[in-house]
């Protein structure tokens, strides 16, 4: 017991300042207060990529390049607003592929 005591003493005082402390909000909630923005929460890939335009691919490699990783890459997004051969822009082409592949 003589081991255990000074151990139970940091325990015991914690409980005690759990107990005696009460925690009241005041103001806002702070979800309330939350407004997401940014590349990262524009993209939602659970669907697949969107054939309707380059916008979800755009934003797909702003959120993957926000510490600036990939910044190397841009030129070869950007070079995907180019129309193809049947009239769409190559990063629509892009997103159909991709979701060729995942339905598989």
């Amino acid at each position: 017991m003589g081991r255990l005591a000074p151990a139970l003493l940091p325990l015991a005082m914690g409980l005690s300042a759990l107990v005696a402390c009460e925690f009241r909000p005041t103001g806002t909630d702070w979800l309330s207060q939350a407004s997401p923005a940014g590349p990262c929460y524009a993209v939602n890939l659970l669907d697949g990529l969107s054939e309707e335009s380059a916008q979800e691919v755009n934003d797909t490699y702003a959120c993957l390049n926000r510490e600036g990783a990939i910044t190397p890459f841009g030129r070869v997004v950007a070079s995907l607003e180019t129309p193809t051969r049947s009239g769409d822009v190559a990063a629509v082409e892009l997103a159909r592929s991709v979701n060729a592949l995942l339905a598989r």
